[in-house]
């Protein structure tokens, strides 16, 4: 057997492996996690840029829960080391998206917005 047969089978046996594995999960979590995010972080953004130009206080608010659970996912659920399980991970984000949606009508409204 040459190198070349080696390798071909070594590549081969390689992409079967990483299929089994599951590289199917970990790729959609990654992607429902950082779907997450952006979302948080994009809310925030407006917050921040509906703060700056009109001044309410309820925009403040929105921004800083916005803020807050966005770092939560990122500093979490983004780093796989920290939260090795995939289910784990996606539960973080999708629950961060999912207090943000119940949260956000809350805290604006406690702060002013009528």
């Amino acid at each position: 057997m040459n190198e070349a047969e080696i390798n071909s089978e070594n590549s081969a046996g390689s992409a079967t492996v990483s299929r089994e594995k599951g590289y199917g999960p970990r790729w959609l979590t990654g992607w429902l996690v950082m779907l997450c995010d952006v979302v948080l972080f994009s809310s925030a953004l407006n917050c921040l840029f509906r703060w700056l130009s009109y001044g309410h206080v309820f925009d403040l608010a929105a921004l800083v829960l916005s803020l807050i659970l966005a770092l939560v996912v990122y500093f979490t659920a983004m780093n796989s080391q920290r939260i090795a399980s995939l289910s784990n991970r996606a539960l973080i984000a999708v629950g961060a998206v999912v207090a943000w949606a119940v949260l956000m009508p809350v805290v604006m409204r406690l702060a002013g917005f009528s």
